[in-house]
């Protein structure tokens, strides 16, 4: 298999499933041999594989479908309790200055990390709690 014959396989299975929309997650499930070629075969200069190209290889109707990544919407920590247990554990204030802040980044049921950070974006430290 070639990468023109991988395309009109791959373009056929989208023509018989009609999917509102695809990713390389369908392209395994509903036509693995074209995953595998493409897998394989069909590299970007950095070793990942190229979507790109597949995709501008397809029909254009199918361009469109494409989903390349799924984002999932975050649920905002919300238990007040809990939040204030490890906002105390910390060992600065949270605002240090003018130019710089500290901000809860990730939350676990056992740890936390907070970052410090200036103005510009850049990190000034983190810090792990254990709550």
């Amino acid at each position: 298999m070639d990468f023109r014959e991988c395309a009109k396989n791959l373009n056929r299975t989208l023509r018989e499933k009609n999917p509102p929309e695809f990713s390389s997650a369908w392209i395994l499930k509903n036509h693995p041999s074209a995953y595998h070629f493409i897998y394989k075969n069909v590299r970007n200069d950095i070793g990942g594989i190229d979507w790109d190209r597949v995709t501008a290889a397809l029909g254009r109707r199918y361009q469109r479908r494409w989903m390349r990544y799924r984002r999932k919407p975050r649920k905002e920590y919300e238990n007040p309790d809990e939040i204030e247990k490890v906002l105390g554990k910390c060992s600065g204030p949270l605002s240090l200055d003018s130019h710089s802040t500290s901000f809860l980044v990730a939350f676990s049921f056992s740890h936390a990390v907070i970052f410090s950070a200036n103005t510009d974006g850049g990190i000034l430290s983190a810090e792990w709690i254990l709550v």
